[in-house]
């Protein structure tokens, strides 16, 4: 189908946007004329030109009379940019398809209205569980206003993040590694707790070759006084920042915690082939005795293998 092809396109060129967009989302744009592609264009930034008026740009006269394809459906209100549905109205754009609604408050089904009232025929969605997920994060913050969480941890087969002397360097192998640095492009804040911090030193930076994007804020969780950090405060607290998306590094004492109060939203384990013995440090710590009937489950929405060692990924059941 013509429609969930150009609607593919759009959402590849919204990846290109990955990591540079935060507070918005993630869009990507296709205009297409009697059966051919005329202008394409994403959101390269937050305070940018959106996807759609990058498009526009792209296609100049073309776009009059043709169709448009974006994943998200056209903003109507003034931000750091002027709407997208004016500036699709005045291009004389015959037709638009989209790939889910925008669920913030300020569009919400009015951008296709304004549409629709202009002449112009709106369809869709299309690809709507893939646009969602590619902006998950965006999703989950508009909503609640609560950064979407992402946990990510390196084990070996019998569960242990470091040996008995609490070396760690290197459980997960090279490409492991490499992806955990695509993972904090794509962040907002990367999270560690106090000990971690204070034994690894970790750099919490991008250090990929040639990478010249932003980097995530360093967030170290901890408390002088001894008392629990009430971390359900401290998401929403950063939530209202503006801060919509956190990957949490370390250790298992803070992430054993977050999966205990049910704030994570996606999980990335590393598992390396290794057995590590007794007395090497466990991974998961005081999250109560648990029947099998009755496990805390990663239900896995994808697993591939870098080099010798096994990537799933996927959501603790607290999100089912």
């Amino acid at each position: 189908m013509a429609n969930e092809r150009y609607m593919q396109r759009a959402l590849e060129l919204a990846r290109k946007g990955y990591g540079r967009t935060s507070p918005n989302p993630m869009v990507g744009c296709v205009i297409v004329k009697n059966g051919r592609v005329v202008g394409e264009g994403y959101h390269k930034g937050a305070g940018l030109p959106h996807a759609e008026v990058n498009a526009l740009r792209s296609a100049g006269k073309k776009a009059s009379g043709a169709d448009l394809y974006v994943n998200l459906e056209p903003c109507c209100h003034f931000g750091r940019t002027p709407p997208c549905s004016d500036a699709i109205i005045k291009a004389g754009v015959k037709r638009v398809i989209f790939g889910m609604r925008d669920p913030n408050k300020l569009v919400a089904g009015k951008g296709l209205r304004l549409l629709k009232t202009a002449g112009i025929k709106v369809e869709g969605p299309v690809l709507e569980e893939k646009c969602r997920k590619l902006n998950e994060p965006f999703i989950k913050w508009i909503a609640t206003g609560i950064p979407y969480v992402t946990a990510k941890i390196a084990i070996t087969l019998d569960g242990k993040i470091a040996d008995y002397k609490g070396d760690s360097k290197w459980i997960s192998n090279e490409k492991c590694r490499a992806y955990g640095h695509i993972l904090r492009a794509g962040v907002d804040i990367v999270m560690v707790g106090a000990g971690t911090a204070h034994k690894d030193k970790p750099k919490l930076t991008v250090r990929l070759p040639g990478y010249k994007g932003k980097q995530p804020l360093p967030l170290i969780v901890g408390s002088k006084s001894g008392r629990k950090v009430n971390l359900k405060k401290l998401l929403k607290e950063l939530g209202a920042a503006g801060f919509q998306s956190i990957l949490v590094e370390g250790g298992g004492k803070l992430q054993s915690s977050l999966l205990k109060a049910g704030l994570i939203d996606h999980m990335v384990v590393f598992i390396a082939p290794k057995i590590l013995g007794d007395e090497a440090k466990n991974w998961i710590h005081d999250i109560g005795k648990r029947p099998i009937a009755n496990a805390l489950q990663i239900i896995p929405e994808f697993a591939f293998i870098l080099d010798e060692d096994i990537v799933i990924e996927g959501r603790p059941n607290h999100h089912k």
